[in-house]
């Protein structure tokens, strides 16, 4: 929620808009932009096809997310774990932002 209101809780600023906005850049070292500081971009719907392009997250363990589309004024967390190597939460995701629908085409 930090990171949808760029850096807002309530009305106190925790962290600065301008350091927000860095870390969900892409990175200069990052040749195709997937990722800013240490935050995963959606660049080109590279990680989540069905998702906006302004989703971005943040990876755990055992497949664990926390994603913020701005375009929805939206957060998913999954908290679940997977042991299966090839888990996909893509097809997940796709099915959640059904029930979030806006007038965006991806």
């Amino acid at each position: 929620i930090l990171y949808l209101n760029k850096g807002l809780w309530k009305d106190m600023e925790i962290l600065e808009e301008d350091f927000i906005d860095y870390s969900i850049s892409p990175a200069p070292a990052c040749e195709n932009g997937i990722y800013g500081a240490q935050i995963w971009l959606n660049t080109d719907h590279n990680s989540f096809r069905h998702a906006p392009e302004d989703l971005y997250y943040f990876s755990g363990y055992q497949g664990q997310y926390v994603c913020i589309i701005p375009s929805k004024d939206l957060v998913i967390v999954r908290m679940g774990l997977s042991n299966d190597e090839e888990f996909d939460f893509n097809p997940i995701l796709a099915e959640l932002l059904k029930a979030f629908p806006t007038n965006n085409n991806f």
